[in-house]
C-alpha cells in the first residue's frame, strides 16, 4: 500500500489530480510595507506563503497552489506588486525586513489593494546567549532551507518549568536567511525551547529541549509522507467535503515533552470525483483521518481510519471512505431559572475520537438538532453566557450515538 515515488513525479501527479476548476482571470495584487511610524520600507520581501479558496473547501494544501513562493520586494516608497494571481483564492503573505520582526498578512485578496503591512523593529539582540535559541534549517541533503518559518511552542524556565502558548517577551516567529539560518530572543534567561517549523514543500517539523547559547541547533525538515483516498456514499464520489487529519495523540507534557504529535489538524477538500490527497503530512506519527461531519451532515457519516505515516516519501492510499448512515439528536436546554435562552447562544457537539466538531444555534426555547452524526462517541457542550452544568467545570456532557436520539436534555444553572 505505501511506495516511494519521486517527489517531482509525486507534485505532477498531485497537480493533476487535484487542480481545483478556476478562472482564468489572474490580478495584480498591490500593497505597502511601512514601519511603526508609517515611514515606507523599502527592499523588504513579500512571500506568497499560503493560499486557499474563497469558496467551499481546499483541495490543494495550503502551500500546494502554484501562486505559493511567488515572491517580490518592495520600492523606494514601500510598495509591492505580485502578478499574475488566481481571483479565486484568498492569500496570505509573509513580509520579512532585516532588522524587523517578520508579519503574515492573512485572507489577502488580489481583487482588492493589500492592507499596509507594518513591521515592528526587532530591536538588538541580546550579548546574552542564555536568552537566545540559534538554529539552522537544512533539508536531508543537507541544503539550507531560506524563508522557513519558525515558530516557539513553549519554553522550559527553571522558576516555572515548562511554559507554553504564547510567552510574554519571547520572539513569535522568525524567518530562516538565505543561509538556513535563524535566531530567536527572550526578554528573560531561560534553558530551552521547543518550535515548530514549517517550510514550503516539506512537513512540518516540532523539535524540542533545543537549548539556548551561541552553537546553532541543526534542524532537519523532509518532505514527508501523502495520505491519498476516495470519499463517497453508495459508491458515488462525493465532492466538496472536508477531510480532516490529527494525530492519535497531541499534547505536550512537562519538560518540552511531546505528548503524540501536537500539531494543528490538517483538513483537505475532495475534488469532483470524490478524491483527496494530503501532502507533506509527517512521518512517524500515528493518525486519524476522518470525513469532517460538518460538511457532510445532510448526507451521512464517515468513519474514522487510523493511518501511519512510518517514513518519508511514503505515498499511502486508504481507498474508499464511505459514508455510512447517520443519525440525527435532538435535544433541549432548559436554564434552571426559568429565563429563555439568550440570543446568538451556541451548541456544539464533539467526537470523543478525532478533531471534528459541529456547531448549531440554540432556539430561544432551548431546542437543537444535529445530524449526520457516525456511530460513535461524542460530547455536547452548550454555550450560554452567564450559565454552565453543576457537575462539570468545562460543561462537557458525553453521549454515545447508536441511533435517531429525539430526547437529550441538559439543564444549566447561573455562575
Amino acid at each position: 500500500m505505501a511506495a516511494r515515488i519521486p517527489i517531482a513525479a509525486f507534485a505532477t501527479a498531485l497537480i493533476a489530480t487535484l487542480s481545483p476548476s478556476f478562472s482564468d482571470t489572474r490580478l495584480n495584487l498591490t500593497g505597502k510595507v511601512t514601519d511603526g511610524a508609517g515611514k515606507p520600507l523599502d527592499h523588504a520581501t513579500v512571500i506568497v506563503y499560503h493560499a486557499g479558496v474563497k469558496h467551499g473547501y481546499s483541495t490543494f494544501c495550503p502551500s500546494c497552489y502554484t501562486d505559493c513562493g511567488k515572491r517580490t520586494l518592495t520600492d523606494a516608497s514601500g510598495n509591492f506588486t505580485i502578478p499574475g494571481l488566481s481571483v479565486d483564492l484568498y492569500f496570505e503573505l509573509l513580509v520579512v525586513h532585516d532588522g524587523y520582526l517578520p508579519v503574515f498578512m492573512k485572507k489577502v485578496d488580489a481583487a482588492r489593494a493589500a492592507p499596509v503591512a507594518v513591521l515592528q523593529p526587532r530591536g538588538t539582540l541580546t550579548d546574552d546567549p542564555g536568552r537566545v535559541v540559534r538554529g539552522v534549517v537544512i533539508d536531508k541533503d543537507r541544503n539550507p532551507v531560506p524563508d522557513a518559518v519558525v515558530e516557539p511552542q513553549g519554553i522550559l524556565r527553571p522558576d516555572v518549568n515548562a511554559i507554553y502558548g504564547v510567552v510574554p517577551g519571547l520572539e513569535r516567529v522568525a524567518v530562516t536567511n538565505d543561509k538556513g539560518e535563524f535566531e530567536l530572543a527572550h526578554a528573560e534567561p531561560f534553558q530551552a525551547m521547543v518550535l515548530e517549523v514549517e517550510a514550503r514543500g516539506m512537513a512540518p517539523a516540532i523539535f524540542t529541549s533545543l537549548a539556548t547559547g551561541l552553537d546553532r541547533h541543526t534542524l532537519v525538515v523532509t518532505e514527508g509522507a501523502t495520505v491519498r483516498g476516495r470519499l463517497i456514499e453508495n459508491g458515488k464520489p462525493v465532492a466538496n467535503g472536508e477531510i480532516g487529519l490529527m494525530a492519535r495523540q497531541h499534547g505536550w507534557a512537562a519538560n518540552l515533552a511531546l505528548v503524540g504529535y501536537p500539531l494543528p489538524e490538517i483538513r483537505i477538500g475532495t475534488s469532483d470525483d470524490g478524491t483527496f490527497a494530503i501532502s507533506n503530512v509527517p512521518p512517524s506519527v500515528d493518525w486519524y483521518l476522518y470525513g469532517k461531519m460538518q460538511s457532510l451532515a445532510r448526507l451521512g457519516g464517515a468513519p474514522i481510519v487510523e493511518v501511519a505515516t512510518k517514513g518519508d516519501g511514503m505515498d499511502i492510499n486508504v481507498g474508499d471512505l464511505s459514508l455510512q448512515p447517520a443519525f440525527h439528536l435532538r435535544g433541549k436546554v432548559a436554564l434552571s431559572d426559568g429565563k429563555p435562552i439568550p440570543p446568538g447562544m451556541t451548541m456544539m457537539i464533539a467526537s470523543d475520537r478525532a478533531f471534528d466538531v459541529q456547531f448549531t444555534p440554540l432556539r430561544p426555547d432551548g431546542s437543537f438538532e444535529f445530524s449526520g452524526l457516525a456511530k460513535g462517541g461524542y460530547s455536547l457542550n452548550a454555550a450560554v453566557r452567564g450559565y454552565g452544568l453543576k457537575s462539570s467545570l468545562i460543561g462537557d456532557v458525553p453521549v454515545k450515538i447508536a441511533g435517531d436520539m429525539n430526547d437529550f436534555a441538559m439543564t444549566l444553572d447561573p455562575r
